[in-house]
This record gives structure tokens, C-alpha cells and sequence, in this order.
């Protein structure tokens, strides 16, 4: 089950941002262009920003996957063995928390933008769509904290780079 969740997750971390990536960039490019020659699309605008949305979501996945967020590590670097263990344990579970209760809150406003709906000004779509970002971004970013959790519980201290007494560095 863990290997499906790795693939799916891994794909829209991976591959859909890059591609959602690309697609910003080259309506930004043509709206350039439009631009130089006097002519406006005032839809570029703001689908590039609702394709953003999504990208920032997605790589905040990716970051929480391989760790990359922005920490302050002073205790980690201080803390060795089972210590540091549990210190990391416990971040994560506040994380997970964060990102549950995020993802909870954005699936009200999602209910609430069922029943009454929103479109966008320029292209005149559902802000579901763009409100669902936050959401499936949150939700990720939990299910990625709770592999990382079960990682450190079934790590061996001495995974650390840690050695335990009497073994040889």
C-alpha cells in the first residue's frame, strides 16, 4: 500500500509540477508578448495564478517528502540517539496536526462554495477549483508526515550516523 501512495504522490509531486510548472511559464511568456504588441489576455492572468496555486502545493509535498522545509535545527544537532528520535517524532506530529486541521477547515469552505458557488472574474470558473488547491496540498503534505513518522519509529538509532557504545566509528 505504501509503494501505491509513494507512486501517486511521487507523480504529482514530480511530473504534474513540473508540467503545471511549464504551462505558468508559457502563459506568462505569451502574455509578454501580447503585451509588447499592445493587445491584452486578461484571462493569463489569472489562470497563471490558480496553476501556481496548485504547483506551490504540490512542492510543499515534496519538501515535507524529502525534509527540505525551512526548520531551525539547533536541538536536533544537539540531541543524539533515541532523544533525537522522539524530538523528531514529535514535530511531526505537530505538523501532522497543522496540515489535518488546515485540510479539515478548507473542506468546510469547499462545502461552503458548494452551495454557493463562486466563479472567477476573468475565466469565470468554479473557485472550487482553486480552493481545492490548499486542501489536496494539506493532505498530501499529512499522508507524507505520517510515512516519515512511521520511518523514525522503525529506524535504528544508530541509522543516525550515531554509534552506540562500544561500536567502532
Amino acid at each position: 500500500m505504501n509503494q501505491i501512495i509513494n507512486k501517486i504522490l511521487g507523480f504529482l509531486e514530480e511530473q504534474v509540477t513540473a508540467i503545471l510548472f511549464g504551462i505558468v511559464v508559457l502563459i506568462v511568456f505569451i502574455q509578454v508578448l501580447f503585451r509588447a504588441i499592445g493587445l491584452s489576455l486578461p484571462w493569463s492572468e489569472e489562470l497563471a495564478r490558480y496553476i501556481n496555486t496548485w504547483t506551490v502545493y504540490f512542492g510543499a509535498s515534496r519538501c515535507v517528502r524529502n525534509a527540505k522545509h525551512l526548520s531551525v535545527d539547533i536541538l536536533p544537532l544537539l540531541l543524539k540517539g533515541t532523544a533525537k528520535k522522539i524530538h523528531a517524532v514529535f514535530i511531526d506530529i505537530v505538523c501532522f496536526i497543522f496540515f489535518a486541521y488546515v485540510a479539515w477547515f478548507g473542506v468546510q469552505v469547499l462545502n461552503e462554495l458548494m452551495i454557493f458557488p463562486q466563479k472567477s472574474a476573468a475565466l469565470r470558473i468554479n473557485m472550487v477549483y482553486c480552493y481545492a488547491a490548499p486542501v489536496v496540498g494539506m493532505v498530501m503534505m499529512a499522508i507524507r508526515t505520517v510515512q516519515k513518522i512511521v520511518e523514525h519509529v522503525r529506524d535504528n538509532p544508530a541509522d543516525d550516523g550515531i554509534q552506540e557504545e562500544g561500536g567502532a566509528a
